[in-house]
């Protein structure tokens, strides 16, 4: 009986699909694609298109056919969802093609192409997200999706084929990825609805038509890596107002802004060489134009003409004399505003030296290297603009024969020009073509340098520099004494480093410090003026009697050896072991090389004040002796005695050694507290 009872029902179940008409399969009846091992199915209940297997689904470039209708095996089935198995790698071409009813998409990262027309015509597609891998928008890939508002694509996009885009008429904004270098043809072609267009940051070109007759898009702002905007690529874009060139843009095509008839203002930087036949016809809100020196063609009609070719009233053209600039505007008897004759403001010589040249007209190299040779009958580019005066900075080390040949008045020169070639400068061209002197010139420069030779050789004023190579220590130093006379730098910090001791320094502007490793004892400073030496100073750090640049235990042992003359410090040694000053190496010294390494001191404790000679140092925990008292004790060791010089402290006792010398006798030997 229950056997019989499940016939009925299959039986039934059959009878319905049959007589409705409709196609139900499921994933147990998953159809392989001919030709591949990509499967693809199709839930009826939950509308959805499912393609399982492995590999691309295959293109199918005769998506239609001799009736027009699609080929594809899914062709003319109602799917509102599409699920791609995780062995999917590829959409092949017009893989979707004409499909209504597909709202929304989500492509997944594993899939990593998506040929051309994969969704040509999908009206009904609202939005759709590539996770990844992807390089390309193919041709036509999304060609008239009437309905789509939404696109995402990832950072792997490089470039947006033909007509990706094309009429894609519900589409208001686009942010495409940086990653973009290349925009198609026609790829946004009759995008009607598309206000606004940022360039991605590595976009370098935009190609022909590529938003052609986009009649909404009223803002552009074009990337700094933008070298051609193709033909046509902005025509009939009505309501653009604004659009500024970056450096990078060299060519701007034909008819590339043609019919902008609301553009306003158009901004060229430096850099563009070629504006395209009626690059700019038919704007007729533009009225001016500034066009830089770099441009070299100015096609027909590329700007200040209207409808049938008439004239723009008032149309002007601001640019520099013997341009391209004033030439349009003379062929076209446009208003021409001068600026003058061009001349660049900045450049380089080689690859260390540049110069520029201020409003004010003073010209200024700066780097290293050479200024090479000139002639009278070849400008250099850095004197187009008959500087007024001239200044050569520090780095500059010869300057060619006729190099600035020029009616200005001075110049300045450092120490490091060793070489000054003929007529290098104060001298100019007059009328007939010959180098004379000009009058009144000076020459600012070192005293015994090259420039000074110059000067008197070719009877110019010279205004002599007198060389600053001072050395010494400042009002306000806090780490370093100075003998100058012998040439010695001593530092109380056991953390020196180059840097603190020239803070302690006033260093002249005509001298460097030679870099130093580390700052030990015995180390020596070298000053230089260019490459030729100074002076050197040999460095002492208080307690670091070594020299190996620390202050502990080791430094302290030598002392004591030396006090008990079981070995001979001498030099910078000798010098570093001095801790406290008193010129006596002993014990004291020892002790306070002990307590500088585990910071119960610092070497500052011990700098010299010449002012307060007690000032700094800790007389007794903070007492004051006065005058003829024991720093050690506080006691008075009698009238008229000297305490450390004329006293016998105990019999041929050893004072350093701890003992005590009797009432009468002087203090133990000096600690790291007494005031020598």
């Amino acid at each position: 009986m229950k056997k019989i009872i499940s016939l009925a029902i299959a039986l039934c179940l059959m009878l319905t699909v049959c007589s409705t008409g409709l196609m139900s399969l499921t994933a147990a009846a998953a159809q392989t694609i001919e030709g591949s091992e990509v499967t693809w199915s199709f839930d009826n209940i939950t509308k959805t298109l499912t393609f399982g297997g492995s590999g691309d689904i295959p293109d199918y470039d005769t998506y239609k056919d001799e009736d027009g209708s699609p080929t594809m095996p899914w062709a003319g089935i109602d799917y509102t969802n599409v699920v791609f198995g995780d062995g999917i790698t590829g959409i092949g071409s017009y893989v979707f093609y004409k499909n209504y009813t597909l709202e929304n998409l989500t492509v997944p990262a594993t899939i990593t192409k998506i040929g051309k027309g994969a969704f040509f015509e999908c009206k009904g597609l609202r939005s759709i997200t590539v996770e990844g891998g992807i390089t390309k928008v193919e041709e036509q890939t999304f060609s008239t999706c009437s309905s789509l508002e939404t696109v995402n694509l990832p950072e792997t996009v490089t470039e947006i084929g033909a007509k990706a885009f094309y009429k894609c008429s519900a589409l208001k904004t686009v942010a495409l990825p940086d990653s973009v270098k290349t925009i198609g043809d026609s790829a946004f072609h009759s995008c009607i609805l598309l206000e606004a267009f940022e360039a991605p940051a590595s976009l370098e070109k935009i190609a022909d038509r590529a938003f052609y007759c986009c009649e909404n898009l009223k803002t552009l702002t074009l990337g700094e890596k933008i070298t051609e905007i193709g033909i046509s690529a902005f025509d009939g874009c009505e309501k653009l107002e604004a659009v500024s060139f970056p450096s990078s843009v060299r060519t701007i095509s034909e008819a590339a802004f043609s019919g902008c008839s609301k553009l306003a203002s158009v901004e060229f930087a430096d850099g563009i060489t070629t504006i395209g036949d009626q690059a700019f016809y038919l704007c007729t809100s533009l009225k001016s134009v500034n066009i830089p020196h770099t441009v070299e063609t100015i096609g027909k009609k590329a700007f200040g003409y209207g409808k049938s070719g008439a004239k723009i009233d008032g149309f002007s053209i601001t640019g520099y004399d013997e341009t391209a600039a004033q030439s349009y505007a003379t062929e076209n008897e446009f208003t021409f505003n001068s600026l003058g004759k061009y001349f660049p403001k900045s450049g380089t010589i080689g690859e260390t030296l540049t110069w520029t040249i201020s409003d004010d007209g003073v010209l200024t190299f700066t780097g290293t290297g050479t200024i090479g040779d000139s002639t009278a009958d070849a400008i250099p580019e850095y004197m187009l603009g008959n500087p007024k005066s001239i200044v050569l900075c520090e780095g500059i080390t010869a300057v060619g024969a006729y190099a600035f040949l020029s009616d200005c008045k001075e110049i300045s020169v450092p120490k490091s020009v060793t070489s000054i070639g003929e007529k290098a400068f104060g001298y100019t061209v007059d009328g007939d073509g010959n180098v004379v002197k000009v009058e009144d010139f000076t020459v600012t420069g070192y005293e015994g340098s090259d420039a000074e030779r110059y000067a008197t050789e070719n009877e110019f004023t010279l205004n002599k520099i007198q060389l600053d190579l001072g050395f010494k220590l400042g009002e306000e130093a806090k780490i370093c004494a100075f003998d100058e006379e012998n040439k010695v730098i001593t530092v109380y910090d056991k953390e020196a480093s180059l840097e603190k001791i020239l803070a302690d320094f006033v260093v002249g502007k005509d001298l460097t410090v030679e870099p130093l490793e580390k700052v030990t004892n015995g180390a020596t400073l070298v000053t230089k003026n260019g490459e030729e030496e100074v002076a050197s100073y040999t460095i002492i750090v208080i307690g670091d009697v070594n020299g190996d640049g620390n202050i502990n235990s080791a430094d302290a042992l030598l002392i004591l050896q030396h006090s008990v003359e079981a070995v001979t410090l001498s030099g910078s040694g000798l010098a570093a072991a001095n801790v406290d000053g008193n010129d006596l190496i002993n014990s004291a010294d020892a002790l306070a090389v002990l307590q500088i390494s585990v910071d119960n001191k610092t070497p500052t404790d011990y700098y010299p004040n010449t002012d307060n000679p007690g000032e700094g140092e800790n007389p007794g925990e903070g007492e004051n002796p006065g005058e003829g008292e024991n720093p050690g004790e506080g006691e008075n060791p009698g009238e008229g005695e000297n305490p450390g010089e004329s006293e016998n402290p105990g019999e041929g006792e050893n004072p350093g050694e701890g003992e005590n010398p009797g009432e009468s006798e002087t203090p133990d030997t000096p600690s790291d507290e007494e005031n020598a």
